[in-house]
């Protein structure tokens, strides 16, 4: 229907119009690979080189994790992540070294991180009888900040993992970063 339009306009407006005609046809949406049926894609979370995805697909009530390569649409496996119950949203590195994710083990709630270079998984325990809801990965991985929810109050809190994970820096080209 809308290359038809395209067409249709491009035919009446002629070749002065091309490049109005061409951006106007383009999608302005990213389709997420093709998921089962009855399945909902949410909780996006982008890498800071804008080359990686992490979304969760949630199917009967079930959540699970996946990371996709945007410019291949290729699904990168995650070897630790995609084994638990994730509860919360996801947080993605700078270049999609590290992926964070609350996951369900048990009757506890717990905040892992797995490492896709080293093939490590990390594992924090979050403070007594909270609930997290959000959490966040800063952009070089040297810092983790959750959300919870406990007893009635909200409060964040934070991990400094500088220690722990080697920082996931956007790679240099000379003075310049690169895209």
């Amino acid at each position: 229907m809308i290359k038809r339009f395209c067409l249709a306009l491009f035919n009446n407006l002629g070749c002065i119009s091309l490049v109005l005609l061409i951006t106007s046809c383009l999608p302005n949406e990213y389709r997420i690979n093709k998921q089962p049926l009855g399945a909902d894609q949410i909780s996006p979370s982008i890498s800071g080189n804008g080359r990686k995805l992490v979304f969760l697909i949630e199917s009967n009530g079930y959540k699970r994790i996946q990371l996709e390569d945007i410019s291949s649409r290729r699904i990168i496996p995650l070897r630790y992540l995609s084994r638990y119950r994730i509860v919360g949203t996801p947080a993605i590195s700078w270049n999609g070294r590290y992926i964070a994710a609350s996951v369900k083990i048990g009757s506890n709630i717990i905040v892992m991180i797995e490492d896709l270079i080293a093939g490590k998984l990390y594992r924090f325990s979050l403070l007594g009888g909270s609930l997290p809801t959000y959490l966040s990965l800063s952009p070089d991985a040297s810092k983790l900040v959750v959300y919870l929810n406990m007893n009635d109050k909200r409060i964040f809190e934070f991990f400094d993992l500088t220690k722990k994970l080697e920082p996931d820096l956007p790679k240099r080209l000379g003075n310049q970063f690169s895209i």
